[in-house]
């Protein structure tokens, strides 16, 4: 948020504020803006059509904004006629910047802060009970849909005390900032979740964030417009209170040693200085990890279905602090998926689908198993039934 004083031509003087869409302020004043009877007035808008989000019966509904289009135009509000400024521009990262600026005559930049304030209160309070994700373009982050509905700690099904004992380690570093900066250790904290896919590890990031009221970032190196030099800007840029999020890490660089061995049995050569399909070089990523310029407080989980892919340099101590395992799952947990889907089943019939589990040769994520009742969301007994079958045919 920018403010200025100044003069007119004519001496009068006036004072502005304007707000860039980078900042989660600037939907917050649009939104509070729309929502002010005076703004029906307002002759040129743009309008807006989003996904939306849930309603109460779990429908996904469409989401109409109109926004103060790109020029001037004014507001009588509160006795005050509000001089909004809209514009926007494409940077060279070719992301859509845009701004909204509000002048008044006059001396009173309370009056402007105070509108600031109030639209900040509210968009606080409507995202109260969401989680609002962000994703990477370029050296922006941007929100990436709606903000969804948070996720309870409890509807992940995890090994016993995993995700718990997760949640009380980020507690106690974000209670601990005073223990760091008096031994001058970082302030940082890095989290690598590993394990076979669909068994949970972006679902509990997600739980861990809607625990602490935290927004997720999703990094995404991939994008054609970044380079080191946007990550740098990226990483310290991080939204308040979020998680950063680099996703597949084993899939965005190559383990250096095998990097090596494959661009010597290879004529056209590796990826070179491990870069990359994009601009970003492997020692580009270590450095806004925790080089120099990393910021202060920064909370970043990996994820990786091939954790023995992972250069030793990405995942050392200071880099990685915490290590967890995120496994096909145990008895324990297919109980209790079973029981979340079938409160009303009787236990001999839980039984049966552990049994024919551990029966079963292939061994079954808990996105597969929810993908099983999904196709059975109310008869239990064919589910198990299709299970038992499935293992007839395999012996």
């Amino acid at each position: 948020m920018i403010e200025n004083e100044r003069f007119t031509l004519d001496g009068t003087k006036s004072v502005s504020i304007e707000v860039t869409n980078d900042d989660k302020g600037y939907e917050y004043l649009v939104k509070w803006l729309e929502a002010q009877p005076e703004s029906k007035h307002i002759k040129h808008v743009e309008a807006l059509i989003s996904s939306g989000e849930d309603n109460e019966t779990g429908e996904t509904e469409p989401k109409r904004s109109l926004h103060p289009a790109t020029g001037s135009t004014y507001l009588n509000l509160k006795g005050h006629l509000i001089h909004l400024q809209s514009t926007r521009f494409v940077t060279a990262f070719q992301h859509v910047r845009k701004t909204l600026k509000m002048t008044i005559l006059g001396e009173d930049r309370q009056f402007l802060e105070d509108i600031v304030d109030q639209a900040a209160e509210a968009g606080e309070a409507r995202d109260a009970d969401k989680l609002t994700i962000y994703k990477s373009n370029g050296d922006t982050w941007e929100n990436f849909g709606a903000p969804r509905r948070r996720r309870p700690l409890s509807t992940v099904f995890l090994d016993k005390g995993v995700g718990e004992s997760l949640l009380k380690d980020l507690r106690e570093f974000l209670d601990s900032k005073a223990w760091y900066e008096e031994r001058g250790v970082p302030y940082r904290r890095g989290y690598l979740l590993y394990g076979p896919p669909g068994c949970g590890k972006t679902s509990l990031i997600k739980a861990l964030a809607s625990e602490l009221n935290f927004a997720v970032c999703i990094l995404n190196l991939s994008n054609k417009n970044m380079n080191d030099d946007a990550l740098m800007e990226l990483m310290c840029a991080i939204p308040a209170k979020s998680f950063v999020l680099l996703e597949d890490v084993d899939a965005v660089f190559k383990s250096r040693e095998k990097a090596v061995d494959e661009s010597e049995g290879d004529c056209c050569g590796g990826m070179g200085d491990n870069e990359t399909s994009n601009k970003v070089t492997f020692s580009g990523l270590l450095n806004t990890i925790d080089g120099i310029g990393s910021s202060d407080g920064r909370i970043m989980f990996m994820t990786t279905n091939h954790v023995q892919r992972l250069d030793p340099a990405l995942i050392r101590p200071g880099r990685v602090d915490r290590r967890q395992i995120i496994d096909y799952p145990s008895e324990d947990q297919q109980r209790q998926v079973f029981t979340r889907f079938y409160p009303d089943a009787e236990q001999s019939l839980v039984e049966d689908f552990i049994s024919k589990m551990s029966e079963s040769p292939k061994k079954r994520s808990v996105a597969e198993i929810q993908g099983l009742f999904m196709m059975y969301k109310y008869d239990p007994e064919e589910a198990v039934k299709t299970l038992n079958d499935e293992l007839s045919l395999s012996l």
